[in-house]
């Protein structure tokens, strides 16, 4: 069989990146398109290894992941020259990934696939969709008189990217705990941190805030069910065509999200799907919104997010439509 090679970090390496028994990994079932990608790609004769299982000079395909943390590999195939084998698929934004959009490395590639809309261009550049597998167990839903109000599941970041939401995510998660910490919990990583002495003190005066902390969970999408709304917010702003997991997590959930995130979101969601933080000038005007939502329209939401999870619309998202991007923008001639 031909081989094909997946960059990506050490991680998921010893093709770990297919190992979708691995519960820690395959969190949210996140490693089931690469796993099928190996499937579909075994079916057409070629085998799918992660790069440190086989060899670059005698691979028929190298598809990188991203360049985070894969630099030195990168170096080793230019200097073996085989960019005519390279392709490259650009997944994390700006403000997690700044390496990837340097131009001098995109250079080296005969082909980029990325969610970016405004550098597709169908010569280099070329459009993919992050895929959104499903989640892999059923989930309970709570009706919604006992549901809390909102949540939001997200790990403790930062970034120097003028465009960043870490800092959004921050001021939603402080108002809410300060304003409705009866019916409010956020969740993640990194939360839980070694703090200053003024930041102590501070917090004193604000215990609220991690009296609202409920600390990691085992799985995101049956957490969020339990709420009304959850924060969804991206890892950058205004960018068109960045869309992940985090709105399609809160609709697997039947949780309606408070989205902010791609900048053209509603080319490709309907906009009766989520409430667009966008509209509101303040958390104040959000939180009144929210709390003053009857019953009758929340399952409308709800309704609206069922219809479009089975139309044509959101086909591009799935696991299927990303490996047949793969299967015929990069080994189909």
């Amino acid at each position: 069989m031909k081989e094909v090679l997946l960059v990506i970090p050490k991680e998921f390496q010893n093709n770990k990146l297919f190992d979708v028994s691995d519960p820690r990994l395959n969190r949210d079932n996140c490693l089931e398109p690469c796993y099928k990608l190996k499937a579909r790609l075994a079916e057409l004769g070629y085998d799918a290894k992660t790069m440190d299982m086989g060899s670059a000079q005698k691979a028929e395909l190298i598809l990188f992941l991203d360049l985070v943390n894969t630099k030195d590999f990168f170096r080793l195939c230019l200097r073996k020259n085989l960019r005519n084998k390279m392709a490259l698929f650009l997944w994390e934004p700006p403000s997690v990934a700044p390496e990837s959009y340097n131009p001098s490395y995109h250079e080296h590639f005969k082909k980029i696939f990325t969610w970016n809309d405004d550098l597709v261009d169908n010569n280099r550049y070329f459009k993919f969709f992050i895929p959104q597998p499903p989640h892999s167990t059923p989930i309970k839903e709570s009706p919604f008189k006992s549901k809390k109000l909102i949540t939001s599941i997200t790990s403790n970041k930062s970034s120097k990217h003028p465009d960043e939401l870490y800092d959004e995510r921050l001021s939603a998660i402080k108002y809410f705990a300060r304003r409705h910490n009866k019916d409010f919990a956020f969740y993640g990583m990194g939360w839980k941190r070694k703090r200053s002495v003024t930041e102590i003190i501070k917090e004193l005066f604000s215990p609220s805030f991690f009296r609202c902390y409920g600390g990691t969970v085992k799985d995101k999408v049956q957490t969020m069910a339990q709420y009304k709304f959850s924060i969804c917010y991206e890892n950058i702003k205004g960018l068109r065509g960045y869309i992940t997991e985090k709105i399609f997590d809160s609709f697997k959930a039947g949780c309606v999200p408070v989205y902010w995130g791609a900048e053209n979101v509603t080319e490709y969601i309907p906009e009766n799907c989520f409430i667009d933080r966008r509209k509101f000038s303040s958390y104040d005007k959000l939180a009144s919104f929210l709390t003053g939502m009857k019953e009758g329209e929340y399952l409308e939401y709800q309704k609206n997010i069922k219809d479009f999870l089975s139309s044509d619309k959101f086909k591009p998202f799935t696991t299927e439509h990303f490996v047949k991007t793969i299967i015929e923008g990069v080994l189909e001639k």
